[in-house]
């Protein structure tokens, strides 16, 4: 009985805070941030350029500037990045992509 009765004040006095206008506020929590941290972007694009150059000099090295290399019995038919092998096989048709 006595939990009832502290639940009917409770909610009684939130009935009268919403009346009243009473507004809980949120403490407000600032960070601070150095622009050091966050200044990721000329690293990024080092990165990335020596990324670039790695994967052109093995492309080099590898295929010696040619065409891609070819695999005894499939055709070989290459669209932007997508490199499609097929083969026939009795009836059916394989295909890799």
């Amino acid at each position: 009985m006595k939990s009832l009765a502290v639940l009917r004040s409770v909610s009684r006095l939130a009935v009268q805070a919403a009346k009243l206008g009473v507004v809980t506020r949120v403490p407000v929590r600032a960070i601070s941030t150095s622009q050091r941290a966050f200044n990721v972007g000329p690293e990024l694009t080092q990165a990335l350029t020596r990324e670039i150059q790695a994967e052109q000099q093995l492309s080099q090295e590898n295929l010696g500037g040619s065409a891609a290399p070819s695999f005894h019995g499939f055709n070989i038919t290459t669209k932007n990045a997508e490199v499609r092998l097929t083969k026939q096989h009795g009836k059916e048709r394989l295909a890799v992509l």
